[in-house]
């Protein structure tokens, strides 16, 4: 179950404008086990849960994606979450980013 898996226990009746940060967080979260796309693109996911919750959901989001071959793009200031991926892109403090014509 995909509020199971984001580690969200609510009433799907309740109004949504009631809930916290943190739900409303979690609930977006959910919505990835039940999408169709092959590349999701989250920025900071998890920067309104307490760290352990994050940690659980985002081994939830990685266990999902390698068995279903999604992509995960992730934008995170978390450095404990970055170190969970199979990638990583460090964008240094200050830097400044150029467009470039292809």
């Amino acid at each position: 179950d995909a509020l199971a898996l984001a580690e969200v226990d609510i009433n799907l009746d309740y109004d949504a404008s009631l809930l916290s940060g943190g739900q409303q967080q979690r609930v977006a979260l959910a919505s990835i086990f039940l999408n169709q796309a092959s590349i999701f693109l989250l920025d900071e996911p998890t920067s309104a849960l307490d760290k352990k919750t994050a940690l659980s959901i985002m081994q939830n989001l990685t266990e999902f994606a390698q068995k279903e071959n999604k992509t995960i793009v992730m934008v995170t200031h978390d450095a404990e979450l970055a170190q969970r991926a199979d990638f990583i892109l460090t964008l240094p403090k200050n830097a400044q980013l150029q467009d470039e014509e292809v």
